[in-house]
């Protein structure tokens, strides 16, 4: 009998290996009382305060969800009780559960408070130190630990809007100050300003003569424009519109009026 001998080709054989799925970027949520260092973070399985830097204080916030998921345990930030002083835990995360769920109240240009939708309470520090307890306080108690970071640049006007200018004297410059991811003032961050009337160009400008300028804030956050000039006053009184705005694109608003 013939034998017939077949001869495979030996070909490389690669073993493509889906990549685990990468663990989601968290962010630190800091607690605008301690200085721009202390975070909600975890430790032991305990919501505590820590160095920002520490790698149990990174978070997730779910927007839609509306709860704080801790990105080293996975689990979510959760309240036990309605009943003032009581601490907080981390659970396994529920969408349902009203006790994860979490609304952030605007306060001051860049600063929420943290209030449970289940107990109407807000998220507190027993003192603005690392190793701090958590627990949940009324929001609205004076002198309370209980105010976070956005976790956003945010811009906030100090001076120079609601200006009417009628003369070629010239009025107040725009300031804004620039608050930091971490609740604080954010220095050397550059701003853009812009201003102009409902008029043909140049007739309501900066010192100089240009409706932009740049400047960058101070160690207080604080940044401002040149003045503002009315290079030809006429007899209709108008409204002008201007603005501060940063690279990331976080802008405000300016406005006033001017006889042009």
């Amino acid at each position: 009998m013939r034998r017939i001998v077949l001869l495979f080709a030996l070909l490389p054989f690669v073993l493509l290996v889906a990549p685990a799925s990468a663990q989601p970027a968290g962010t630190p949520v800091y607690l605008a009382e301690g200085g721009g260092i202390l975070s909600l973070a975890a430790a032991d399985g305990k919501p505590v305060l820590a160095d920002a830097k520490d790698a149990g204080a990174q978070w997730v916030y779910d927007k839609a969800a509306l709860s704080y998921k801790h990105v080293a345990s996975g689990q979510c930030l959760a309240a036990i009780s309605p009943v003032d002083g009581v601490g907080v835990k981390l659970v396994a995360c529920d969408g349902k559960d009203r006790y994860q769920q979490w609304r952030r109240n605007a306060g001051l240009p860049g600063l929420v408070l943290l209030a449970n939708v289940a107990t109407a309470r807000c998220l507190t520090a027993e003192t603005p130190t690392a190793g701090s307890r958590l627990y949940q306080e009324v929001c609205s108690l004076p002198g309370l630990a209980n105010t976070w970071a956005a976790g956003v640049r945010t811009l906030a006007i100090l001076s120079g809007n609601g200006q009417r200018l009628s003369t070629k004297t010239p009025g107040q410059p725009f300031t804004v100050r620039v608050i930091g991811e971490n609740g604080q003032p954010a220095p050397d961050v550059p701003v853009n300003f812009f201003v102009r009337a409902a008029r043909p160009k140049n007739v309501l400008v900066f010192e100089g003569g240009a409706e932009t300028a740049s400047a960058k804030t101070g160690a207080d956050g604080a940044a401002s424009s040149p003045k503002i000039v009315l290079t030809e006053p006429g007899e209709f009184e108008i409204r002008f519109a201007g603005s501060a705005s940063l690279e990331d694109g976080n802008s405000i608003a300016f406005e006033g009026s001017c006889t042009c």
